[in-house]
Protein backbone atom coordinates (compact mmCIF):
# COMPACT_ATOMS: atom_id res chain seq x y z
CA UNK A 1 0.00 0.00 0.00
CA UNK A 2 1.02 3.62 -0.42
CA UNK A 3 1.29 4.42 3.73
CA UNK A 4 3.37 0.95 4.14
CA UNK A 5 5.95 1.65 0.85
CA UNK A 6 6.14 5.59 2.27
CA UNK A 7 7.05 4.52 5.78
CA UNK A 8 9.68 1.63 4.17
CA UNK A 9 11.29 4.47 1.83
CA UNK A 10 11.62 6.41 5.70
CA UNK A 11 12.48 3.72 7.59
CA UNK A 12 15.28 1.19 7.50
CA UNK A 13 15.62 -1.92 5.29
CA UNK A 14 15.57 -5.31 7.20
CA UNK A 15 17.55 -7.51 4.56
CA UNK A 16 18.95 -10.04 7.40
CA UNK A 17 17.67 -12.00 10.09
CA UNK A 18 19.71 -13.36 12.62
CA UNK A 19 18.28 -16.15 14.98
CA UNK A 20 18.64 -17.21 18.61
CA UNK A 21 18.82 -20.58 20.45
CA UNK A 22 15.33 -19.30 21.92
CA UNK A 23 12.67 -18.42 19.98
CA UNK A 24 11.53 -15.82 22.41
CA UNK A 25 14.49 -13.20 21.32
CA UNK A 26 13.85 -13.94 17.54
CA UNK A 27 10.38 -13.38 17.74
CA UNK A 28 10.35 -9.96 19.90
CA UNK A 29 13.13 -8.91 17.40
CA UNK A 30 10.35 -9.52 14.23
CA UNK A 31 7.69 -7.40 16.50
CA UNK A 32 10.48 -4.48 17.92
CA UNK A 33 13.09 -4.48 14.62
CA UNK A 34 15.61 -4.85 16.94
CA UNK A 35 18.22 -7.80 17.19
CA UNK A 36 17.95 -10.76 18.97
CA UNK A 37 20.58 -9.45 21.01
CA UNK A 38 18.47 -6.28 23.03
CA UNK A 39 16.21 -8.86 23.55
CA UNK A 40 18.31 -11.35 25.35
CA UNK A 41 16.06 -10.67 28.39
CA UNK A 42 13.43 -12.83 26.98
CA UNK A 43 14.73 -16.49 26.80
CA UNK A 44 12.37 -19.11 27.40
CA UNK A 45 10.98 -20.58 30.25
CA UNK A 46 12.93 -17.16 32.60
CA UNK A 47 9.25 -15.36 33.81
CA UNK A 48 8.41 -14.81 36.85
CA UNK A 49 5.23 -15.83 38.15
CA UNK A 50 2.62 -13.05 40.53
CA UNK A 51 -0.14 -15.04 42.23
CA UNK A 52 -2.33 -11.97 40.35
CA UNK A 53 -1.50 -11.33 37.31
CA UNK A 54 0.12 -15.15 36.42
CA UNK A 55 3.58 -15.08 34.55
CA UNK A 56 5.15 -11.42 34.07
CA UNK A 57 7.76 -10.79 31.73
CA UNK A 58 7.94 -10.03 28.19
CA UNK A 59 9.02 -6.71 26.29
CA UNK A 60 9.78 -3.61 28.44
CA UNK A 61 6.86 -1.00 28.30
CA UNK A 62 8.68 1.76 26.73
CA UNK A 63 9.95 -0.60 23.42
CA UNK A 64 7.34 -0.01 20.43
CA UNK A 65 6.10 -2.66 18.88
CA UNK A 66 5.43 -2.71 14.85
CA UNK A 67 1.44 -2.64 15.37
CA UNK A 68 1.95 0.50 17.26
CA UNK A 69 4.38 2.24 14.60
CA UNK A 70 1.49 0.97 12.19
CA UNK A 71 -1.29 2.75 14.12
CA UNK A 72 1.42 5.80 15.01
CA UNK A 73 2.29 6.61 11.28
CA UNK A 74 -0.98 5.06 9.09
CA UNK A 75 -3.45 4.47 11.37
CA UNK A 76 -3.45 1.09 10.70
CA UNK A 77 -5.97 -1.73 12.49
CA UNK A 78 -4.01 -4.94 13.01
CA UNK A 79 -4.46 -8.32 13.79
CA UNK A 80 -2.37 -10.96 15.18
CA UNK A 81 -2.79 -14.94 14.42
CA UNK A 82 -0.68 -17.67 16.54
CA UNK A 83 2.18 -18.14 19.04
CA UNK A 84 2.66 -14.82 20.99
CA UNK A 85 5.68 -16.26 23.13
CA UNK A 86 7.47 -12.99 24.24
CA UNK A 87 5.74 -12.14 27.05
CA UNK A 88 3.96 -13.62 30.58
CA UNK A 89 0.02 -13.15 30.74
CA UNK A 90 -0.23 -9.68 32.19
CA UNK A 91 -2.22 -7.43 30.13
CA UNK A 92 0.83 -5.55 28.93
CA UNK A 93 2.83 -8.47 27.72
CA UNK A 94 0.38 -9.87 25.80
CA UNK A 95 -0.60 -8.84 21.76
CA UNK A 96 -3.25 -6.63 22.57
CA UNK A 97 -1.23 -4.80 25.73
CA UNK A 98 1.31 -4.37 22.84
CA UNK A 99 -0.79 -2.35 20.00
CA UNK A 100 -2.82 -5.10 18.17
CA UNK A 101 -6.63 -4.53 18.15
CA UNK A 102 -7.51 -8.15 17.90
CA UNK A 103 -5.61 -11.40 19.05
CA UNK A 104 -6.14 -15.03 17.93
Amino acid sequence: TPAIDDYATKGIIMDRGYMTPWCGPSRAALQTGTYSSFNEKLPNKQYSFDSDIGFIGGLPANVKTLPQALKDYANYSTSYVGKWGIGGTAMTNTPLGKGYDEFV
